[in-house]
């Protein structure tokens, strides 16, 4: 006789605390009393007031129990630190490669999505091998360069027609006045200090190293009285100064979507490069080197603009004392 009573009582505290866990896991407020124990989860009440009095106090214990542990549940854990994937480290698992991850799919999307980076994974295990084979020049030698045997005959051309040398040499020229009057103009009429600024950055830079280390004249260098700089001087080989600002003029054309004249630049100064490797003015680290150094130097003017422009902001949002104010400290006086 008992046993059925106790089955009966058991199971409607079992459903009435089922029920109660899952509302206080939505509405997390638990009421208890001792005459009558509900939740309220929006406009719906569940109450185990109609259960015998014999098994009400074993539902009230269940839900009390059920309260303790979600009131434990619901204080704030400490954080834990996270991977860079954003999950959480536990005290089983603390690193996970990444390359554990990877599938046939994965690869697939990443050299879809990233062709250079493949490209440079091949050549890079063919230069190791390349440079530890390759013959050092020896001491007091020539310089070996590989864009003075592409441009050999072109080389040999200028020098047997010296009027073409110093055609060119004339066009190269109006090149570098060109890039000098455009950089002027951006910044004292269109506004634009960064071209300014970028040839500021490259133009100190090359001094330095070109100082630092100063490279010997080019066998068979062709001089012209019409190149620039005009007339005989010297100048630093290391890094092409004509390719940097070259490269700067076609970066802030590109900044206002002038692509004509930014795919003319490009043009003019890949012809200027051949011109400059056949005459002999420049050794190629010269002019790879100084198209990096435009890209490079018009990059972190780009990146002191954007510092200069956030710290005038904050200066400019300074409280500034009202009119009102400024009026009230100094009344005026009556008449």
């Amino acid at each position: 006789m008992c046993a059925p009573l106790f089955l009966s009582a058991f199971r409607n505290c079992r459903i009435n605390v089922s029920a109660m866990r899952v509302l206080a896991e939505n509405s997390g407020s638990v009421f208890l009393n001792s005459n009558h124990t509900e939740e309220r989860a929006g406009d719906s009440f569940v109450s185990i007031q109609g259960i015998a009095p014999g098994s009400r106090s074993m539902c009230e214990g269940a839900v009390k129990r059920v309260s303790k542990s979600m009131s434990l549940n619901s204080r704030p854990q400490p954080k834990r630190p996270m991977d860079a994937v954003g999950k959480r480290f536990t005290s089983k698992h603390r690193f996970s490669p990444a390359f554990l991850s990877w599938r046939p799919a994965k690869l697939c999307r990443i050299v879809q999505a990233h062709p250079l980076l493949i490209l440079l994974s091949i050549l890079w295990p063919l230069m190791v091998p390349l440079e530890y084979n390759l013959t050092m020049v020896a001491p007091g030698g020539e310089a070996y360069d590989a864009g003075f045997v592409v441009t050999d005959r072109l080389h040999k051309f200028l020098k047997e027609n010296t009027s073409w040398h110093h055609l060119l040499a004339a066009a190269n020229t109006v090149l570098v006045v060109f890039q000098i009057l455009y950089i002027a103009w951006v910044w004292a009429v269109e506004g634009r200090f960064r071209p300014t600024l970028a040839s500021a950055f490259m133009y100190s830079s090359r001094g330095f190293l070109g100082y630092s280390t100063q490279l010997p004249l080019p066998k068979d260098f062709l001089d012209s009285a019409v190149d620039f700089p005009v007339g005989d001087y010297s100048f630093f080989l290391f890094f092409s100064g004509h390719v940097g600002a070259s490269v700067i003029c076609s970066l802030d054309l590109r900044d206002v979507n002038r692509m004509r004249g930014a795919l003319l630049m490009d043009t003019l100064n890949v012809l200027q490069m051949v011109r400059l490797l056949a005459s002999r003015g420049h050794y190629t680290i010269d002019l790879v080197i100084g198209a990096f150094a435009g890209w490079a130097c018009y990059y972190v003017a780009g990146l002191y603009e954007e510092r200069m422009k956030s710290v005038i902001l904050m200066s400019s949002n300074a409280v500034v004392p009202d009119a009102d104010h400024s009026d009230s400290d100094h009344p005026k006086s009556d008449k």
